[in-house]
């Protein structure tokens, strides 16, 4: 269950797979793995609770809400998303923002992040569980976070997303309106 996406952009149906067990990570998707990519019904289910180990991160300000972008590993969406969290950082001085770069991105496209968005803090791998607010595009590690009960916001692009009927999860489809979405979401 890698991402949160289940319709892909070309709506084309998944070719169901027969197992007679399987793991999964995220509750809210275990409905639609049932309905839609399982077809024994006879199956087993069985839940793999997250191994990743959070940690604390130590803010600047006590008073600071934490923002993490969890990378796409798409040059010119991680552009879009961090410019406009760099111009919301300038102007709001109680924000940090933490940038997850995606496994895949390279060390020429980290050098570049870290050289343009210098405010921001680049945090390789550790992950932290007193943040206030991850924004990704599609990573899973949103589901994560949400199994935290930390809040989540998802920025899908042209990709489509299944909210899975969940109230917790907020979805921005307009990136000229995350000042807005932040201040719901946040009460900045």
């Amino acid at each position: 269950q890698h991402g949160v996406y289940e319709l892909d952009k070309f709506k084309r149906p998944y070719n169901k797979v027969y197992v007679d067990k399987m793991f999964y990570k995220f509750e809210q998707s275990l409905d639609w793995i049932k309905e839609s990519y399982i077809s024994n019904k006879n199956c087993t289910f069985t839940f793999n609770k997250t191994r990743e180990i959070f940690k604390t991160y130590l803010k600047k300000n006590p008073n600071s809400k934490i923002i993490a972008y969890a990378s796409s590993g798409f040059y010119k969406q991680d552009n879009l998303i961090l410019d406009k969290l760099n111009s919301i950082q300038k102007e709001y001085k109680n924000i940090e923002v933490l940038i997850f770069p995606h496994p895949t991105l390279n060390l020429i496209h980290i050098k570049k992040l870290l050289k343009k968005y210098s405010r921001l803090q680049l945090i390789i791998s550790e992950r932290f569980n007193n943040i206030d607010l991850l924004i990704t595009g599609y990573s899973s590690l949103g589901l994560d976070y949400l199994n935290l009960n930390i809040k989540v916001l998802f920025i899908p692009f042209d990709d489509s997303i299944c909210a899975f009927n969940d109230n917790s999860l907020h979805i921005l489809k307009d990136l000229k309106c995350l000042l807005d979405k932040l201040k719901e979401i946040l009460n900045i």
